[in-house]
């Protein structure tokens, strides 16, 4: 007798072995990881894979997982996923012919956002960059601030998606994409609004008045807008045009208005300032009988003119020196020699009387 190694008796004496003495068991799959939508390893574990790379196959959804390895022999291997989406997915390892069951337990993993550009206040095209965002617009659903960005479209597969955002303002809007059923966690800290921007802010007497400043990406909600002028806030913002033009009620000055002032505006939380970009209106001229006369400062405020008998006309204030000496010249000037004037005035009576004397001496 002899021991018995493989069907082949010790002394030489062949006994066939039962058919059953070289069966292995099928392979079969407990788990297995993610990968990214754009292909990328992923780690099966499972029972019964042998330790033959060569003879291990495993298909993901129809298509093959390449570069099979093994970590653990017979119990855990890894290969290159095919590019997909969504999850439930099948997966099967075939082993020299023996086939796992087929599960459905396959998933790629959700989108993530890295950054996204910003549009303007009026809306458009944003675009989308991160990873798994897969390569099928039929299959993405994308929401910025809670609305609906529309007409997806793939710009670069599984890293670049773009759509087309609604009107809006503010930073840190949230951010959400599901790719074939797969949602991303939100993102809140990576899309924002254009910040405005001003080309121009309408000149106001010292007295005050309605600035108007135009621009870009303004929004179109009163409430959400702030202004500054010289540090001074600027009542009762109002949207004039939608995101190109805004207007605010400044306060009286009476300190020093010369030169020109930096303008601050907030739309939303998002503020920028325009350096050097407001003006006040000149003081105003006051026109007297020697000329030109321009008031300065708020004493000129108020001067009154007065019509005198000849027609020319006077100006006249308690406060202004400058209107007061013009007063005295345009006096000074028009004042004539009596005698002069009653002898221009009455030429033919003076005729009479010197004949009238002629003829009484005679």
């Amino acid at each position: 007798s002899g021991f018995l190694c493989d069907g082949f008796n010790v002394g030489g004496k062949f006994n066939p072995p039962a058919a059953s003495s070289f069966a292995f068991d099928n392979p079969a799959i407990s788990s297995c990881t993610a990968a990214v939508s754009g292909e990328g390893w992923i780690t099966i574990y499972g029972s019964g894979f042998w330790t033959v790379t060569i003879d291990i196959t495993v298909i993901i959804e129809g298509d093959f997982c390449t570069g099979v390895t093994f970590l653990t022999p017979r119990e855990t291997i890894r290969c290159y996923a095919p590019s997909g989406t969504g999850g439930s997915r099948s997966i099967q390892v075939v082993v020299a012919g023996r086939q796992s069951t087929v599960i459905h337990t396959f998933t790629y993993l959700p989108a993530t956002i890295t950054t996204v550009t910003s549009p303007p206040t009026s809306g458009g095209l944003i675009t989308v960059y991160g990873n798994s965002l897969g390569n099928d617009a039929s299959v993405l659903v994308i929401y910025v601030g809670g609305q609906l960005c529309t007409s997806p479209s793939i710009v670069t597969p599984h890293t670049a998606i773009s759509c087309y955002v609604l009107r809006g303002t503010g930073r840190d809007v949230s951010v959400s994409i599901t790719v074939d059923s797969i949602g991303s966690n939100p993102a809140p800290t990576v899309f924002s609004y254009l910040p405005p921007s001003i080309t121009y802010a309408s000149p106001v007497p010292a007295s005050g008045g309605i600035v108007y400043i135009d621009g870009a990406n303004f929004g179109n909600i009163n409430i959400k807008i702030t202004i500054y002028i010289r540090g001074i806030l600027c009542a009762n913002p109002q949207v004039e045009i939608p995101d190109v033009r805004v207007s605010c009620t400044l306060p009286s000055t009476s300190s020093d208005i010369t030169g020109t002032y930096d303008v601050q505006i907030s739309i939303d939380s998002i503020a920028i300032v325009s350096n050097s970009s407001f003006s006040y209106l000149p003081p105003p001229s006051t026109t007297t009988l020697a000329g030109s006369v321009t008031a300065s400062g708020p004493a000129s405020v108020g001067i009154a003119t007065t019509a005198s008998s000849s027609g020319a006309t006077t100006a006249v204030g308690p406060t202004d020196t400058s209107t007061s000496s013009a007063s005295e010249t345009a006096s000074t000037t028009s004042s004539v020699d009596p005698a002069a004037s009653t002898s221009a005035a009455c030429p033919t009576t003076s005729s009479a009387l010197t004949a009238a004397s002629a003829s009484s001496t005679a």
